[in-house]
């Protein structure tokens, strides 16, 4: 007879523990956090003499939806990379996040997650001016939560934008003669005799 409470209590114990130690389904990690404030665009990681390096990154916040705190470390976000229309990943980056807990309706620190691979030329200007060149990239956002799968959070476009410089406007072009008001002479003006 004890053996058999023993075992029922041991077996207990490990359904106890099984359970409570589920990992989180993709409802559960929907449910509890979005991505806030999305920003993409390019950064300079490499500024040589001759050279730059600029590489596709997405900036974005976490938001806690959920009535529990998000714990320090519990989050590892992974960015695919890649060019529209294609499945095949450019490069991909991660972060395990967050670098402290967030609280029930707060907002993280933005998290900035680089790709390791980019372009390189002359100076950013020299991508500015080639822009019409670039291939359309975009960045698709994983997470993982307390040992979940990874779910995708969605995908957005990689703005064409250098982080830190704003393109140089095209010199206004001078309107041709025949749009100019016409000049007219006027009299010159009478004085008064003193």
């Amino acid at each position: 007879m004890k053996k058999i409470l023993s075992l029922l209590l041991v077996s207990l114990l490990v359904l106890f523990l099984l359970t409570s130690c589920k990992a989180p389904s993709r409802q559960k990690v929907l449910a509890t956090l979005s991505l806030e404030g999305v920003d993409t665009g390019w950064t300079i990681t490499d500024r040589m003499l001759t050279s730059s390096k600029i590489v596709p990154r997405i900036t974005f916040r976490v938001k806690n939806k959920s009535t529990e705190a998000i714990s320090k470390g519990s989050l590892y976000f992974t960015v695919t990379f890649r060019l529209v229309g294609d499945r095949q990943a450019f490069d991909s980056n991660w972060s395990p996040y967050p670098p402290e807990d967030i609280f029930p309706g707060a907002m993280s620190a933005p998290l900035n997650i680089l790709s390791l691979h980019g372009y390189k030329g002359s100076s950013p200007d020299s991508y500015l001016k080639n822009k019409a060149q670039w291939q359309k990239m975009e960045a698709e956002v994983f997470v993982r939560m307390r040992g979940s799968a990874f779910y995708s959070l969605g995908t957005w476009p990689i703005a064409q934008k250098i982080d830190g410089w704003t393109e140089t406007p095209a010199p206004a072009t001078p309107a041709p003669e025949d749009a100019l008001p016409a000049k007219t002479e006027s009299a010159p003006e009478e004085r008064p005799a003193s």
